[in-house]
């Protein structure tokens, strides 16, 4: 798992009405992008310090400040007492007591359902790639 201030700038050409519009809304919202995006949103390309204005800089500098923090410390604790050999020999351990065969897809169909959605995405995936890879050739040759 990774983790990323992702920054849009949104834009709605709808139509407005008493400064609303036809969402009810009086700006863009995340919810513009739910089930693909709204036929009225656009967007334009930015960056954090841009949206800075909006979420203050030093809210988003913290955030990554301690998120690097924490990777460091994770890191140093590894190097410093797990990576010992009797604190390794704990976690081998740990991990042969776990039993993996507990439940499987034909016990499961809760585990079936996820494990043939988890298929179809990577399916839909490739086909998903293979389009991005084709435009951005086409923006290469532009």
């Amino acid at each position: 798992m990774s983790w990323n201030t992702i920054c849009i700038e949104g834009y709605c050409f709808g139509e407005e009405i008493n400064g609303k519009y036809p969402c009810g809304r009086d700006a863009p919202t995340h919810l513009c992008l739910r089930n693909k995006h709204c036929p009225h949103f656009a967007w334009a390309e930015t960056d954090e310090r841009e949206v800075s204005i909006w979420v203050p800089f030093y809210k988003l500098f913290w955030d990554r400040l301690s998120q690097w923090s924490y990777t460091i410390y994770c890191k140093l604790r590894w190097w410093f007492w797990d990576s010992l050999p009797f604190n390794r020999r704990k976690i081998f351990q740990w991990f042969e007591d776990i039993r993996s065969n507990l439940v499987t897809d034909a016990d499961s169909p809760a585990l079936k359902e996820f494990e043939d959605g988890i298929k179809q995405d990577n399916e839909e995936f490739k086909i998903w790639f293979q389009e991005v890879k084709k435009e951005i050739e086409n923006e290469k040759t532009i």
